[in-house]
C-alpha cells in the first residue's frame, strides 16, 4: 500500500496556526511520523483532504510539501499499518469514554426530570464537540491486509446477489418508537407486510407515486411519516428520494425545492405555515415543475 506524505513548516508565531493545523490533521485521521510529518494511505479523498491542509498552511505564510511514498520492505509496511490501526483504536476508545460520560449526564437529567431548553442546548454543544474532536470515529473504514478501504468502496466491491431471508408477512420487521409526548417512549412493532401495504394502499392510489417521481420529505427517516415518504414509498416504485441532514427550516426546504425540483413534497401544517409566511418563498418558475408539486401532510 502506498502512502501520501505531508511535510510542513509554519512561522513560530502566532501559535494558534500550529494548533489549527494539528486539529485539522487529526480531524482527517493523518498519522504523525515525526514533528510536522504526517501520512495517510493513498487515495483521492485523502489527497484532497491533505491538499486543503496544505492550502491552509500556505495561507498563513507557511510551507508544505505533498509526496508519495511506499515502504521498501514488508516489515516497514506492517509497522505503518499497525501504527495507523493503533491510532484509530486509541481515538475510538477515547471517543467511547467521552460518550459514556455523555450518557451518564443524560441519565442524571432524566432521573431528576430536568428537561429544559438550556439542557438541550448543552447536550447539542457536547455532541458538536464530540464530532469535532473525534471525527475518525464517525467515519466507517475496514482495515484489510491490503490496506485501509473506504466503507463505500468495500460495499461496491461485493456481489449484488444477496440471499433472501426466510420471512413471512406476519414476521416482525422493525420497531418504531413514539416521541414520548404523552409518557415514556413506546416501541411500536411493525410487520414485514406493513411496508408494502402502506405503499400499495396509500402511496400509489392516493399520492399517485410513479417511477419518474422525485420525492422530498421534511420529516426524517426515523419518523414513521418520513420512513414511508422517503424510503418505502419511493422504493416500491423505483422513484428518487431527496434526503436532507439539516433541520427542515423554510430556508433549507426552499433550497431543496429549487435545487432538486421534487414532484412530491411531504410536510406538516406548521412547516407549510412557516413557508408561506417567509419572505424567501421562491417564485413558481424557480421550482421548475410544469405541473404543480404534489404536497402531503
Amino acid at each position: 500500500m502506498g502512502w501520501i506524505v505531508f511535510v510542513y513548516r509554519l512561522p513560530a508565531q502566532p501559535s494558534r496556526h500550529r494548533v489549527g493545523v494539528w486539529r485539522e490533521l487529526r480531524r482527517i485521521g493523518a498519522l504523525p511520523i515525526q514533528q510536522s510529518i504526517y501520512i495517510l494511505p493513498e487515495g483521492k479523498e485523502n489527497l484532497e483532504a491533505l491538499a486543503r491542509v496544505a492550502s491552509s498552511v500556505e495561507g498563513v505564510g507557511g510551507e508544505s510539501y505533498l509526496l508519495k511514498a511506499a515502504p521498501l520492505d514488508q516489515g516497514t509496511a506492517s509497522r505503518l499499518e499497525a501504527a495507523q490501526l493503533q491510532a484509530v483504536e486509541e481515538e475510538y476508545q477515547e471517543f467511547l469514554s467521552e460518550c459514556s460520560k455523555f450518557r451518564q449526564e443524560i441519565r442524571k437529567e432524566i432521573r431528576i426530570k430536568k428537561f429544559t431548553r438550556a439542557e438541550l442546548a448543552q447536550f447539542a454543544e457536547i455532541l458538536k464537540k464530540l464530532r469535532a474532536e473525534f471525527p475518525g470515529s464517525y467515519k466507517a473504514h475496514v482495515l484489510q491486509s491490503a490496506g485501509t478501504l473506504a466503507f463505500a468502496d468495500w460495499i461496491a466491491s461485493e456481489s449484488a446477489d444477496a440471499p433472501v431471508a426466510a420471512t413471512t408477512a406476519d414476521d416482525v420487521c422493525f420497531w418504531l418508537y413514539s416521541s414520548g409526548s404523552t409518557g415514556s417512549p413506546k416501541g411500536a412493532v411493525h410487520l414485514h407486510a406493513d411496508l408494502i401495504q402502506t405503499a400499495e394502499l396509500y402511496a400509489r392510489p392516493v399520492l399517485g407515486i410513479a417511477p419518474d417521481d422525485v420525492v422530498f420529505s421534511a420529516a426524517k427517516l426515523f419518523f414513521a411519516y418520513g420512513l414511508g415518504n422517503a424510503l418505502t414509498f419511493p422504493l416500491s416504485v423505483g422513484a428518487t428520494s431527496v434526503l436532507m441532514a439539516e433541520r427542515p427550516t423554510p430556508a433549507a426546504v426552499f433550497k431543496r425545492l429549487v435545487g432538486e425540483r421534487p414532484t412530491i413534497f411531504y410536510g406538516v401544517p406548521t412547516l407549510y405555515a412557516a413557508m408561506l409566511a417567509s419572505t424567501e418563498f421562491p417564485a413558481r418558475d424557480r421550482l421548475g415543475a410544469e405541473d404543480p408539486i404534489r404536497a402531503d401532510s
